[in-house]
């Protein structure tokens, strides 16, 4: 692993030569490669250094980039740091221009990988799965269903599946990425198993299947821990996913812990403000406040909604989720008049994200009709 951050090191090292000669040289094109190679290294890095300054030129040079190999996963990894980064004027140009192409050959395959990827930002998983299908199809009827990018969709799919519960699909997608692999390189990188385990990690809680989650969850931490040995997006990810799995065991005081450390460690890479941050807050809030720790859980969901509402839209689900936390948090605390607007604002939201079946939405109306119940007591006879 020390020859892998050498090896990252070095590249970074190329990739400010190949810069300052493409700058000499007045190739804006070759200049476009060098800021997404940039992209790409502090993406497997984990890191953000520099990123809004890559994002802004990989933006600024696209037009100039027409023939370059690499234009579609520039724009889905300056797609990538936009939307963690709380760039929303470049995150809805990026998202338009990688979303719409149009893109042919292997740009579009791509596109299909990106697109899936990202909506792990807009949390719309079935659209996830249907760009990741869309690009394995694309491939398979080129004749190539074992290509690379076959396997890095078949992961993007994995992802997707596990996060909508959907197992046995999940699983299977993790074994054709498996397969892919195994027949490229004759075996699977450590971090990339470790990325699977995580995936199987989350199906399993969403499936409610917690005390199988936890070993795939604690598995991938130890190696992300021994590849990254300080502050990474892919351990904060996963200190999330073990709090909130605790969460669901009700082990509060493991919860408490391991979403403080996923919290604090946010804080750390991000300086600015963005929708993870806030999820991050409501995450630890919900912890706090069914742990009876009300007033810590109130001041943690206000923050959160003063730091979501200027950067998503009242229909967003992070602004929904917020809203729900507070409205249980007022009614727990005997104030059904300040609990039902959050209800009200969270009810529509799910309705049209999750369905009306879901235990979300559900459990929303059913707050909201015990608070009118006792707005509007019933006439006596």
């Amino acid at each position: 692993m020390l020859v892998e951050r050498s090896i990252t090191d070095a590249a970074r090292q190329l990739a400010d030569i190949g810069m300052r000669v493409a700058e000499s040289s007045g190739s804006r094109a070759f200049l476009f490669d060098c800021h997404a190679l940039h992209l790409n290294l502090l993406r497997n890095a984990g890191t953000f250094e520099n990123a809004p300054y890559h994002v802004n030129e990989v933006l600024r040079l696209f037009p100039d980039a027409r023939d370059c190999p690499n234009r579609a996963a520039a724009a889905g990894l300056a797609l990538y740091f936009a939307w963690s980064l709380a760039m929303n004027e470049q995150k809805d140009a990026l998202y338009a221009m990688l979303s719409e192409g149009p893109w042919e050959g292997n740009d579009y395959v791509t596109q299909c990988a990106h697109m899936s990827m990202i909506q792990e930002f807009t949390t719309d998983y079935p659209e996830g799965i249907a760009w990741a299908d869309k690009g394995l199809r694309y491939v398979s009827e080129q004749g190539n269903p074992n290509c690379l990018d076959a396997a890095t969709l078949y992961k993007a799919k994995a992802l997707f599946c596990a996060l909508c519960g959907r197992t046995e699909e999940a699983e299977d997608s993790i074994a054709n990425y498996k397969r892919i692999i195994r027949d490229w390189y004759d075996g699977v990188d450590f971090i990339e198993l470790a990325q699977i385990n995580q995936y199987l990690g989350i199906a399993f809680y969403q499936t409610g299947e917690y005390e199988k989650s936890l070993p795939y969850s604690y598995e991938s931490l130890n190696a992300f821990r021994k590849t990254y040995p300080g502050d990474a997006v892919i351990i904060e990810h996963t200190l999330n996913n073990i709090g909130n799995t605790y969460y669901r065991m009700k082990r509060y005081p493991e919860a408490i812990r391991y979403n403080k450390e996923a919290f604090d460690m946010h804080r750390r890479l991000h300086k600015v403000p963005n929708l993870q941050l806030a999820a991050l807050m409501t995450n630890l809030g919900c912890v706090l406040r069914d742990s009876g720790k009300a007033e810590a859980a109130l001041e943690l969901f206000e923050e959160a909604l003063e730091i979501a509402s200027p950067l998503a839209d009242r229909d967003h689900i992070c602004i929904a989720e917020i809203s729900m936390n507070l409205g249980l948090l007022y009614l727990q605390g005997g104030d059904p008049l300040r609990a039902k607007p959050f209800f009200e604002t969270a009810i529509p939201v799910f309705d049209k994200n999750y369905g009306p079946e879901h235990m979300k939405t559900r459990l929303a109306k059913s707050k909201l009709e015990s608070v009118q119940s006792v707005q509007t007591p019933q006439s006596s006879v």
